[in-house]
């Protein structure tokens, strides 16, 4: 009696016929392989060890106050609707997460907490994914290569946390690669899986990233092509597959038109997401590889990824291609669009899904493609990341501007971890906002500014707050007191006046003083009762500027009464208002009676029908996705039969 032969090949040949398969299929072939989980581990510590709620986050959570105490779903201030939060899941998911645990443990640990596991869940479903993959193009123990890339950046440590939506996205990412990757190796010899009767859901996951942040659109157009190139449904199957994949953005996106009177966040606005600066796009690329030696591990990754799938993909297959190329083009046309648009003032923060998505869809690889000096390299330069190398604190010449902003909300706060408002106590900006909140507690009326003077405003008015970093001062303050937004983020006037191109990136748009003040009833409009740095010329002149049709229509629009007329109204004027500037000049000693140039709103009468046509087109294609949708699913579940024992 012959030996019973055990290795690789034998394996193959015996219980795959010579066809790629999955291991975990093959007797004795199923390793485990406990080095995949040192990524996870390392990313799960590290990102622990880094807690933190950057100011940002603040602004989500002060949107949540006011949608859950407030009673103004989504918006940033009570009797105004502006879409200050860049990410409608994320911030939905706070509201889910505060309205259910909120009165055992506080909102920021809840958004901490959340954001490092979703970022340890995105790992470690990536890392499953191309373990997977490996495992079934052939019998080899795979290795965490790019995961060992992502868990190794200190970037990602600390956005793990930091109470945005970035731990989200690393979720969503992780969690839709590994998904298709089970399509594709679920599928029997290559061929794409009987058609369910009942409705595939996993075109609605794949749609989700223009919710996250608008830019993930990308990646949603990515996973879309893999979906569709695995399944291969045909044209009737591939557009019912699209419709439903839009089903839940189109409609979100025509509340948010109905809603917020516009068709992308208050954040693209200020940012101007539509305009080019290519020049601190490059430089905000550069501090993000420079200092960790990117190109390094890249190099490293995509030789071995390269090597191994010339040895191991079966010839011809052109899905597992798009399974690994569509992700991968995504990641670089997402980078390309956040190099165009400038970048970003927050080290790394905005290049980070385009990393990850890079580095994801080879998160393991198998040993056997290269020799031992690849993975042993490729650990080096992982130990001398994690331990070694760092973007400078404040960089000087072409990275001026971009910040590590953990670090610099450590000093601010003084505090190691400053994850609650508390931790942030010192801040100036909370300081300000406890005293309004103390302010509106008493009753008063008056506006309380930046430099901490007050100056009081006609009855009623109750206390409003003028704030540059609205996130700590907004949450402090509480969701009855008014907060003013100088840079524009919580602003619908601040968000469409003139940006300055030498101001940092992000930060480019400000109030001047005479347009916080024109919208309010100040007590006393005299010379001895105006603040130093608004005269009454200057005053009447901004309120003048408030009174023009175009402005007076974007003011109507997000704080008038939602009643049904006002939402189809909003509907109809949506892309006509995001288009919207408001030309000013920021110099408060120009008279900006002089400046005040007709808008672009105003001018609209002359495209009045081109614009018709396009609203009319954006509103049909809205109703014909959500209508195609439901009748879709009505038939789906028309068709299905109860199983064996079912009901």
């Amino acid at each position: 009696m012959k030996p019973a032969i055990h290795t690789p090949a034998a394996l193959v040949r015996r219980y795959c016929a010579g066809r790629p398969c999955d291991l975990a299929a093959v007797p004795g072939g199923h390793r485990r392989s406990w080095e995949l989980a040192v990524p996870v581990a390392v990313l799960a510590a590290a990102g622990w060890r880094r807690r933190w709620a950057t100011e940002d986050a603040f602004i989500n959570f002060r949107v949540v106050a006011v949608t859950r105490h407030g009673r103004q779903p989504f918006a940033f201030n009570r009797g105004e609707r502006v879409e200050a939060a860049t990410s409608p899941l994320w911030s939905a998911m706070l509201v889910g997460l505060d309205a259910t645990l909120g009165r055992y443990v506080a909102l920021e640990w809840l958004a901490v907490g959340a954001g490092l596991g979703l970022s340890v869940l995105g790992l470690a479903a990536a890392t499953a994914a191309s373990a997977r993959l490996v495992r079934h193009l052939g019998p080899v123990r795979p290795w965490p290569a790019g995961a060992l890339v992502l868990a190794a950046l200190p970037p990602f440590w600390d956005f793990a946390t930091s109470g945005l939506e970035t731990g989200l996205t690393f979720g969503w990412l992780g969690g839709c690669q590994w998904l298709l990757t089970r399509r594709y190796t679920d599928a029997p010899g290559g061929r794409p899986r009987p058609a369910s009767p009942a409705v595939d859901w996993l075109p609605v996951l794949l749609g989700l990233g223009p919710l996250i942040r608008p830019d993930l659109t990308l990646f949603s157009a990515a996973f879309l092509t893999t979906q569709l190139s695995l399944s291969r449904p045909g044209v009737a199957g591939s557009a019912r597959t699209i419709g439903v994949a839009l089903a839940v953005p189109a409609a979100y996106q025509l509340f948010r038109m109905a809603y917020f009177a516009a068709t992308v966040p208050n954040t693209a606005l200020v940012k101007e997401a539509g305009h080019n600066n290519w020049r601190r796009g490059l430089a905000y690329l550069d501090n993000h590889a420079t200092p960790y030696l990117l190109a390094v591990p890249g190099a490293l990754v995509a030789g071995w990824a390269g090597r191994w799938l010339a040895g191991s993909a079966p010839a011809g297959d052109r899905r597992l291609l798009v399974l690994l190329g569509a992700p991968a083009a995504g990641a670089l046309l997402h980078a390309a669009f956040v190099v165009r648009v400038g970048g970003d003032f927050m080290h790394g923060r905005l290049l980070l899904p385009a990393t990850f998505g890079l580095f994801m869809v080879a998160a393991a690889l198998p040993t056997g493609a290269v020799g031992w000096m690849v993975p042993a390299a490729l650990a080096a330069w992982a130990a001398a990341c994690g331990l070694r190398l760092r973007a400078p604190d404040r960089p000087r010449g072409r990275w001026s501007g971009i910040v590590d902003e953990r670090a610099w909300w450590q000093r601010e706060s003084g505090h190691p971890h400053p994850v609650t408002l508390d931790d942030h106590s010192r801040v100036a900006s909370a300081r300000t906002g406890r005293r309004a909140r103390q302010l509106a507690a008493q009753g008063a009326d008056v506006l309380v500014r930046i430099d901490d003077q007050e100056h009081a405003l006609a009855p009623g008015s109750g206390v409003v707050l003028e704030s540059i970093t609205i996130g700590l001062g907004s949450v402090a303050a509480g969701p009855h007191v008014h907060v003013i937004d100088v840079l524009g983020l919580a602003d619908a006037v601040g968000s469409r006046i003139p940006a300055d191109p030498a101001a940092r990136i992000g930060h480019q748009k400000r109030l001047p003083p005479a347009l916080v003040l024109a919208r309010l009833a100040l007590a006393d409009e005299g010379d001895a009762g105006l603040p130093a740095d608004v005269d009454p010329a200057t005053l009447a002149a901004a309120r003048r500027l408030l009174r023009q049709p175009a402005v007076t229509r974007l003011l109507a629009a997000t704080q008038d009464p939602l009643t049904l007329t006002r939402a189809l109204r909003n509907v109809h004027q949506a892309v006509a208002l995001t288009r919207l500037r408001v030309d000013i000049d920021v110099d408060i000693d120009v008279d900006m009676e002089t400046v005040a140039e007709p808008l672009a709103a105003d001018r609209a009468p002359r495209r009045a029908p081109s614009s018709r046509w396009v609203r009319a087109a954006v509103l049909t294609a809205a109703g014909g996705v959500l209508a195609g949708v439901s009748v879709a699913v009505v038939r789906a579940l028309r068709s299905r039969r109860p199983g064996p024992g079912g009901g």
